[in-house]
């Protein structure tokens, strides 16, 4: 025998003579269940237990068939490769009873074989099992599974019910079934799905089910427990045979508690999101009023509380007002009588409020003697339960915002709290602001005034013009459609249009008579100059444009720059005709009034020529309501 092939076959040797069974036993214990039952082929080697696995493992790799197979294997691929090979010493256990299925576990030796100085040596070998198939030869009969699956079926913690596939009529439910729905095993086997759901659940397995046919399917319902109380259900119905017997298949999960936190997050970013949305508007709104009144209506709403108000305190926090109210109905509260309370006639509630603690009172009744007259207050006003929480603007009670009750005892919750306090929070930064917008406001005006009257005078003879163009100007605005922001840009453009004749010498403004075209070019300069000093100022409206323009015409006839139609801004256009109705109505020094009459006139004639015919418009609707009548015309 050639040398190598020699080599080859003492390996072989070997390793059959070293292979012990000893390894197999972890390998073998993964398909040997404790009380598991194992076969063999009728001979009595094949009993139970690993040992008579053993047994015939052996026997299949120490037969002299499975040696020289391995042998002629290994030499064939040693010939093809020169330097390693491998073999599979392949075996089958001849038959084992696994949970009542005969199974016939095949398992795979594989053997290396590498070159050394010529001499075929084993590097290294493992066992495996590749597959465990059943024998559909085997005669052996099955074991009766009926025991396990009945454990199984009573001890699983899902509700399982085995209903009539036509009528769903309960056949059969376990333990976990008879404790979700609080009946007996006799009650439950007495009932149909019918009676163990909701209507809209049962309608929609009806309808899935027996109408559509649908053989399995999931969904979501409510089950009717036998003390009347609902669950929330998630319910898997299947159409399954058994025993050859057309079934429905149905388990059902409560899952109350997922749809709680579900709904308990949802809650959650509403809350979130109606904070943000109400921040936005209450901060950002000009019309503050508005804003928080809109705000009510969405707490009230989000909390289901009958009535959302705000009381302020004035007067040094002497008295109270309720200054905000929403009701759920309309005319629940009568706002007239929540006004001017005194608040040393509320000593205990004030103190409440001034020490930042939120106060809630479930049922009014039940209020203790130490609250004195509001409860009486309360009480004759009807309330049942109430909760506020104070707001404070720069460190001082300002007032509280509340949710109350007119009809219900109520157990304000956690979630009211929290609603109210960030609302205050909010309330209170747009009281701040707007504190600060008035304080500014004032300023501001105070020193648009100074600059009017800095303007006046140097020019004795138009004093009160500005004033009276400002005045007539945010009527026409207002007229118009401005809303009170944008009227009040307009109305301050007219206090400052003429501000640029400041520049111009007193004795042209004075002068009695006609002026020369020189004078009059230096007047004609008095929208640029005005323009020039307001330009670095920051007004939140377009003031200097509107300064800049108030001479220019429809036409291109007017001044500085000879601007036409829509060049010029709306606000130019309201100035201009305010200015032109003002100096005619107005003695000048070079002649007197010429009355309102001629005034109107002048506009109805140069309607769409010289003057914007909305603009014009607007100034008669004034006149014909009195406006020339009154002051500052008057």
């Amino acid at each position: 025998m050639d040398s190598s092939k020699k080599s080859v076959e003492e390996a072989v040797y070997r390793f059959f003579d070293r292979y012990s069974v000893r390894d197999l036993e972890g390998t073998l214990e993964c398909f040997i269940p404790d009380e598991g039952l194992y076969v063999g082929t009728g001979v009595d080697e094949g009993g139970a237990g690993i040992e008579g696995i053993r047994a015939m493992m052996e026997r299949d790799f120490n037969s002299t068939s499975s040696i020289k197979i391995v042998i002629e294997d290994l030499w064939s691929r040693v010939s093809r490769d020169g330097k390693s090979a491998c073999a599979f010493v392949r075996g089958r256990m001849h038959a084992c009873l696994v949970d009542g299925h005969l199974l016939v576990p095949r398992f795979r030796k594989t053997m290396f074989l590498e070159l050394h100085d010529d001499r075929w040596l084993q590097s290294h070998s493992h066992m495996s099992f590749p597959c465990m198939e059943q024998d559909e030869k085997s005669s052996f009969p099955a074991v009766n599974l009926k025991g396990r699956y009945d454990l199984l079926f009573s001890r699983t913690i899902d509700s399982i019910l085995f209903l009539s596939p036509h009528t769903l009529d309960v056949i059969e439910a376990n333990h976990a079934a008879r404790s979700l729905w609080g009946f007996s095993k006799v009650e439950l086997e007495d009932l149909s799905l019918k009676d163990l759901t909701g209507e809209e659940t049962f309608l929609r397995v009806r309808q899935l089910f027996l109408e559509e046919g649908s053989s399995m399917f999931s969904l979501e319902g409510l089950a009717l427990r036998e003390d009347g109380s609902e669950l929330e259900v998630e319910i898997s119905l299947e159409r399954v045979s058994v025993a050859g017997l057309s079934s429905c298949l149905c388990i059902v999960r409560d899952i109350s508690d997922r749809k709680k936190q579900e709904r308990a997050l949802l809650r959650c970013l509403e809350f979130e999101k109606l904070i943000s949305s109400l921040s936005s508007k209450v901060l950002l709104k000009d019309d503050l009023d508005e804003a928080i009144e809109f705000a009510l209506a969405a707490l009230g709403n989000f909390s289901g509380a009958r009535s959302c108000y705000i009381f302020q305190f004035f007067d040094r926090g002497s008295i109270r007002c309720m200054t905000h109210c929403w009701e759920k109905l309309k005319g629940t509260v009568e706002r007239s009588n929540f006004q001017d309370f005194p608040s040393d006639k509320f000593e205990y509630f004030v103190a409440r409020l001034e020490a930042g603690d939120p106060i809630v009172i479930d049922d009014v009744p039940a209020m203790g003697d130490e609250w004195g007259l509001q409860r009486e207050l309360l009480q004759r006003q009807g309330l049942k339960s109430f909760v506020v929480v104070p707001f404070f603007v720069s460190g001082h009670l300002k007032g509280y915002l509340g949710f109350d009750d007119v009809w219900d005892s109520r157990n304000w919750t956690p979630e009211d709290l929290v609603l109210l306090q960030a609302f205050c929070d909010v309330l209170s930064q747009a009281m701040v602001k707007r504190e600060g917008e008035a304080r500014l406001r004032k300023t501001m005006n105070s020193s648009i005034e100074v600059l009017s009257r800095a303007v006046e005078q140097r020019d004795l003879f138009t004093s009160g013009h500005q004033k009276r163009v400002s005045s007539l100007a945010e009527a026409i605005g207002v007229k118009l459609g401005f809303d009170p922001y944008r009227a009040e840009g307009i109305r301050i453009a007219g206090l400052l249009h003429d501000i640029g004749k400041i520049n111009v010498p007193a004795e042209i403004l004075n002068k009695p008579g006609p002026l020369s075209a020189l004078e009059y070019q230096l007047v004609q300069r008095h929208p640029e100059i005005g323009r020039d000093i307001l330009g670095d100022v920051h007004f939140p409206w377009p003031i200097a444009e509107a300064v800049l323009q108030h001479h220019e015409r429809l036409d291109g006839s007017g001044y500085p720059h000879g601007l036409v139609g829509d060049a010029i801004s709306l606000d130019a256009r309201i100035l201009g005709v305010a200015d032109v109705m003002e100096a005619m109505c107005s003695h000048r020094p070079y002649r007197p009034s010429l009355g309102l009459d001629i005034a109107l006139n002048e506009l109805r004639k140069n309607r769409d020529v010289l003057y914007d015919s909305d603009v014009v418009d607007a100034c008669f609707q004034l006149a014909e309501e009195g406006f020339f009548s009154e002051p500052p015309f008057a």
